[in-house]
């Protein structure tokens, strides 16, 4: 809840893009193996990493429970809009918008990834071609 919390924070008030604070956030987790439960970990991962100018705004918001209903009904029609049914749940899109994301749910091989990825760059290519 604090890193979702932390996301729309720092978008809301900052204009960070969802996409960098996540980015941010999976580096410091599995690259870095920090505790995001932490408010101090949160706290420098978006004073440092996100270039947040205020680390005490930052903390007394995360100390609060502010944010935490938007939250909540962030992840409801996520799921619904989705149609999320297990873990883990995987939204693919290309970076550019060109196509619908597909929402994948539960393990997949990787077979399974690479023809979606492959679906999108052919895309991405033949709306190229006609512009």
């Amino acid at each position: 809840m604090k890193s979702h919390r932390l996301v729309r924070f720092a978008k809301e008030r900052y204009g960070i893009s969802t996409n960098r604070s996540i980015e941010a956030l999976f580096h410091a987790l599995y690259e870095e193996g920090q505790n995001l439960s932490l408010n101090d970990a949160l706290v420098k991962l978006g004073t440092e990493r996100l270039n947040l100018p205020d680390g005490d705004e930052l903390m007394a918001f995360l100390e609060s429970e502010e944010g935490e209903d938007e939250v909540r009904a962030d992840i409801h029609s996520g799921r619904e809009m989705n149609q999320m049914s297990g873990v883990p749940f995987f939204v693919i899109g290309p970076e550019d918008e060109s196509a619908a994301p597909l929402g994948i749910s539960g393990a997949q091989k990787k077979e399974t990834f690479l023809e979606i990825f492959e679906g999108f760059v052919k895309s991405s290519d033949d709306s190229t071609q006609r512009n």
